[in-house]
């Protein structure tokens, strides 16, 4: 299946010329803005974790849902996956 996003894995960063936190591709190519240094809060920080695992929860339910002849193998590997991804998008609180 061909994407028409910006390939993953992604990843959060700060811009330069001030303090946002923003969502950066593979090969730093700008995502999506999650905060600027006006309204930088947990909660934008929280929002930037949560888009920059967006690739990595697509992937994992693709993976999920690809295999349906495998259901019970691909649920236990995939299961790590997804719980990676969702550590990733919440910071590592469940």
């Amino acid at each position: 299946m061909q994407t028409k996003h910006t390939p993953g894995p992604w990843h959060i960063g700060v811009r330069t010329f001030h303090a946002g936190r923003d969502v950066y591709g593979p090969k730093g190519e700008p995502v999506a803005v999650a905060d600027d240094a006006i309204t930088a809060t947990p909660e934008a920080e929280a929002n930037a974790r949560l888009i920059a695992a967006a690739t990595d929860l697509l992937a994992a339910l693709q993976a999920i849902m690809g295999d349906p002849d495998a259901v019970d193998h691909i649920l236990h590997l995939d299961a790590v996956a997804a719980d990676a991804a969702i550590a990733k998008a919440t910071g590592g609180q469940s």
